[in-house]
């Protein structure tokens, strides 16, 4: 009975110590190969680790303006100073005001804002003009009247043009009135202009351009 006794205990030391081996010897590999992995091999030295595409700061947002990239030789691909836009255009009132402080020459200024008459807008003639009408003298009105002959100058423009002519010398105002008479397409002001010449003239010569120009010539005669 005692000897039986001795053979099961030594048969369960012997199941145990398979049992424990199967388990430990399945596990073993799997350290040995993790460990393996993350130590480097005799005369071989690690892998660097690659800095990020970016520069970041130590708290790994963007760099600030002034801050130090922990990454030495790390170009910063982004900026944070907002893109630099070019100015706006002048408007007609700045330009206006640029013109006609240009000069203390009333003939200069004059030209300076005839010559660059096409830089305004249409919405800014009227105020154009009334800046402009006093500095043009009697011998000087060909550039005022060539902006009330121009179609692409505003209707309030020319309104005030067509006025201000009336009241200047029959050498300027009456050649003017027949150049309104023959523009094509008509004039805005085509109807006042005849009655004007009718009435200073005495008769209506219709489409008779020659006959205007004749009539016109006697009148300005000395």
């Amino acid at each position: 009975m005692k000897r039986r006794t001795i053979f099961l205990g030594f048969f369960a030391l012997l199941g145990l110590a398979v049992w424990m081996g199967f388990r430990f010897g399945a596990s073993g590999p799997v350290v040995v190969e993790a460990t393996a992995r993350s130590v480097p091999e005799p005369g071989r030295s690690p892998a660097p680790v690659r800095p990020p595409a970016t520069a970041p700061n130590a708290a790994g947002g963007p760099l600030k303006p002034g801050e130090t990239s922990p990454w030495p030789g790390v170009k910063r691909t982004t900026s944070l100073e907002p893109p630099k836009l070019p100015p706006p255009p002048p408007t007609g009132g700045e330009l206006l005001y640029q013109w006609l402080s240009s000069s203390q020459d009333s003939d200069k200024v004059a030209d300076t804002v005839l010559n660059n008459w096409s830089r305004l807008k249409p919405e800014d003639h009227a105020p154009a003009v009334k800046a402009l009408m006093p500095l043009v003298t009697d011998d000087r009105c060909a550039g005022l009247q060539r902006l009330l002959l121009d179609p692409a100058t505003s209707l309030d423009a020319k309104q005030l043009l067509f006025k201000h002519l009336q009241r200047r010398p029959k050498d300027v105002h009456l050649p003017l009135y027949l150049a309104m008479l023959r523009q094509s397409p008509a004039h805005p002001y085509e109807d006042e202009a005849r009655v004007l010449l009718r009435v200073r003239l005495g008769q209506d010569y219709g489409n008779d351009w020659s006959a205007w120009q004749a009539r016109i010539d006697q009148e300005l005669a000395p």
